[in-house]
């Protein structure tokens, strides 16, 4: 059973043997958690629902903290949802090539860099523009992040001990200058990293896509 993340970093500043460092472990954890998380972290499915269309709009950013989306369904009326069909942004553009544009039920989508903000925000291009309101379902395939200290994840489980190690060998060599333990630690992380990669391919290749939110 997977202990909770607050459980975890009592564990790594018990490896320590340090009572002092609470802020600095978790710290280096949540790096060491960014560093990690797209290269060995299962991901899992998330969804958002915050978008509603808007007459005449066919630009909605992504939802803050997404980068990509994996689909977009569209809910009509109260029951139906539909998929809609991903299209490269050339593909829209051909598409969309009369002003005003033609206003109905939204049946594709691509995304590009957001017209409507300078900060290299994605956002999603929806064609025809939607002739009225709409709820839209995004999905997304994200690697898990770090949890509540009362929760638990892959960083608590599968990745438990290669976040262990890593976030210990970097104690060791920022903050307390131990080149003894730091190289014990990172020897460890080096056999979980190769663990995790190995358990990540199947039989005939591939990745597991494991359910952690």
């Amino acid at each position: 059973m997977a202990i909770t993340y607050a459980e975890l970093l009592t564990r790594i500043a018990v490896r320590l043997n340090r009572d002092d460092l609470d802020s600095i472990i978790r710290l280096i954890a949540e790096e060491r958690i960014r560093y990690y998380q797209r290269e060995v972290a299962w991901s899992a499915l998330f969804t958002d629902t915050s978008i509603v269309t808007v007459q005449g709009t066919k630009w909605y950013d992504f939802p803050s903290g997404w980068d990509e989306i994996h689909g977009v369904r569209l809910l009509q009326g109260t029951s139906i949802w539909l998929t809609l069909t991903k299209v490269d942004y050339d593909t829209i553009e051909e598409l969309d090539n009369i002003e005003p544009g033609i206003q109905s039920l939204p049946a594709y989508w691509s995304s590009y860099g957001s017209p409507n903000n300078p900060n290299n925000t994605m956002a999603l291009r929806l064609y025809p523009t939607p002739g009225t309101t709409y709820q839209l379902e995004l999905s997304m395939f994200r690697p898990p992040s770090a949890p509540a200290d009362n929760a638990s994840n892959f960083w608590t489980d599968d990745g438990l001990n290669l976040l262990l190690a890593a976030t210990g060998a970097s104690v060791c060599s920022t903050h307390i200058n131990d080149p003894v333990r730091k190289a014990e630690f990172q020897e460890m992380e080096i056999t979980e990293k190769r663990s995790l990669d190995s358990r990540s391919i199947r039989s005939g290749g591939g990745i597991r896509v494991k359910p952690y939110f």
